[in-house]
């Protein structure tokens, strides 16, 4: 187990393996390193959890070839805004 500390704006990503097993008609793996490049890529945006998440499956479809995800494609993003910024919810509560 490790620890690590979240600074404001860091995002935790938790996704199934239907995902990265995404396959093309060809049988190529959507893989790890291909969510990593493309989180990498999009993490400057610094895109709402929601947009974010929306832009992955986009991806994973564009990769399929298909609208369908098959399998247990499932992704969670949360993101971290700090104490001082507790949202809506917060304010509901």
């Amino acid at each position: 187990m490790t620890t690590d500390q979240l600074e404001p704006g860091d995002c935790i990503l938790s996704y199934t393996d239907g995902i990265t097993e995404a396959r093309t008609p060809d049988g190529e793996f959507f893989g790890v390193e291909r969510l990593i490049d493309f989180t990498d890529r999009h993490a400057a945006e610094t895109l709402r959890p929601e947009e974010m998440l929306s832009r992955i499956v986009a991806s994973v479809r564009e990769h399929r070839g298909s609208d369908e995800l098959g399998d247990d494609a499932t992704a969670l993003m949360v993101r971290w805004d700090g104490p001082d910024r507790a949202g809506p919810a917060a304010a509901r509560a």
